[in-house]
């Protein structure tokens, strides 16, 4: 199967103008692998062949079902085949490829619009603590549902806030999860009598959901809808 490595790319959105540059781009049989910072690039593994992409600019596909790859030699479509929404997330998320919450709020819309999701008065994102925001540089969340929210001529509210540091949720079990977020989060009264989307990247177990929808509801919520790009699959 081949392997090629593009490396130094810029990441774009679908508009393209640079938004990340130093980024490297892992396709193997004409599919996505995954998408790093040349800086921090896993093993391509051996026999693969590298390319410098400096120049080049990538535009990451979701909704479509491609990726751009704009080469010296021309446009290059590329299967997205082995690029789940795992993999861009954890590239958003955790490598701070903020161009990617562009394609991941388009495909949040565009399955609301598929299921024809009541509509809110608000669209909040599930906050981050002070110091993991600090950390991260930004909150994925956010990140999405501003966007969301500017695609959907929604206002974009800011009535959550964490009231502490809590531990990360990964690989805790669901009680743990839920008395890890107890009272985690608290709402101000201006969301009483609204309805609420709230917006994340992941949902799991929903414990953080739930702990934010306890919030918003002792706030006076009239309503509340949960809005997140993927879920864990159930084991």
């Amino acid at each position: 199967m081949p392997r090629t490595l593009y490396r130094d790319a810029a990441l774009a959105d679908g508009t393209g103008p640079q938004l990340k540059v130093g980024v490297s781009l892992l396709v193997a049989d004409d599919r996505i692998e995954w998408i790093r910072p040349s800086d921090d690039e896993p093993d391509p593994g051996p026999g693969t062949e590298v390319v410098d992409a400096s120049g080049c600019t990538i535009v990451p596909g979701l909704v479509d079902s491609h990726s751009h790859l704009t080469l010296p030699g021309g446009a290059h479509w590329i299967d997205r085949g082995f690029d789940p929404a795992d993999r861009l997330l954890q590239a958003f998320k955790y490598a701070g490829m903020l161009a990617l919450a562009e394609p991941l709020a388009e495909a949040l819309a565009d399955a609301l619009a598929t299921r024809d999701a009541r509509r809110p008065d608000v669209v909040i994102a599930v906050p981050l603590s002070q110091r993991r925001q600090r950390e991260r540089g930004f909150n994925h969340a956010h990140e999405i549902a501003r966007r969301l929210a500017m695609r959907l001529q929604l206002p974009l509210g800011h009535a959550l806030a964490r009231t502490r540091d809590a531990p990360p949720q990964a690989g805790l079990t669901l009680r743990e999860r839920a008395r890890n977020l107890h009272d985690a989060f608290e709402a101000s009264r201006s969301v009483s009598g609204r309805a609420v989307a709230i917006v994340d990247d992941v949902m799991t177990t929903g414990a953080t959901l739930r702990a934010a929808s306890r919030a918003l509801r002792a706030a006076g919520a009239a309503r509340i809808d949960a809005w997140v790009v993927a879920r864990t699959p159930a084991r």
